[in-house]
C-alpha cells in the first residue's frame, strides 16, 4: 500500500504564542508531517520575531518541508493560498490554537490508507471539562449545530452531522 504524504496548513493572524504551542505539539507527534505551511496575515510578519524563528526551522522540524507565506487577511483566502502551496496527498487545516494528541497524524493517515475513497474528515475537541461538555452537546443539539457520532447527513440548519468509525 502506498504511503500518503501529509501537510498541515495553519492560517494565523496576530497569535504567535498560540502558534508556538502548536509547533511543540507537532514536533511531539509519533509521525511527523511531510510539510508545514504557515499562511500568516499578521500585522507584522512572524519571521520578524525571534521566538518564531527559533522554532520554525530545520533544526526544530527536521523531517518537514517548511513553507511560510505572508498574505492579506481572510480565512478563505488564506486557505486557498495554503492549498496552492501544498505538495502532499493529505491536508490538515489546523487552527493556530490547537494542541494535537501525540498520535493525531498517525491515526489520520491510517484512516485514509484503510479507506481510500474517503474525501475528508475532522478531529474532535477532547479537552473540554466533562460538566461543560454535556452543556455544550445539549446546546449544539437544540440549535441544530454540528453533531458528532451521528448519521452523516445535514441538520435542518444546514450543519453537518459526523458519523464515527
Amino acid at each position: 500500500m502506498k504511503e500518503l504524504s501529509f501537510s498541515i496548513i495553519v492560517c494565523t493572524r496576530n497569535r504567535p504564542n498560540d502558534l508556538l504551542n502548536l509547533f511543540d505539539s507537532i514536533k511531539n507527534q509519533t509521525v511527523q508531517p511531510d510539510e508545514i505551511i504557515i499562511v500568516d496575515s499578521s500585522d507584522e510578519k512572524l519571521t520578524f520575531l525571534k521566538k518564531f524563528n527559533k522554532k520554525f526551522n530545520k533544526e526544530f522540524f527536521k523531517k518537514s518541508l517548511l513553507v511560510y507565506k505572508h498574505t492579506k487577511p481572510g480565512l478563505p483566502y488564506q486557505r486557498n493560498v495554503g492549498i496552492s502551496l501544498n505538495k502532499s496527498d493529505l491536508i490538515s487545516f489546523t487552527d493556530d490554537d490547537i494542541i494535537f494528541e501525540k498520535n493525531y497524524i498517525e491515526e489520520i493517515k491510517k484512516v485514509f490508507l484503510n479507506n481510500p475513497k474517503y474525501g475528508g474528515g475532522m478531529g474532535a475537541i477532547v479537552n473540554i471539562n466533562p460538566k461543560k461538555w454535556t452543556l455544550y452537546k445539549t446546546f449544539r443539539r437544540i440549535f441544530l449545530l454540528q453533531v458528532e457520532h451521528s448519521y452523516g447527513k445535514y441538520t435542518c440548519s444546514g450543519m453537518p452531522t459526523h458519523p464515527f468509525g
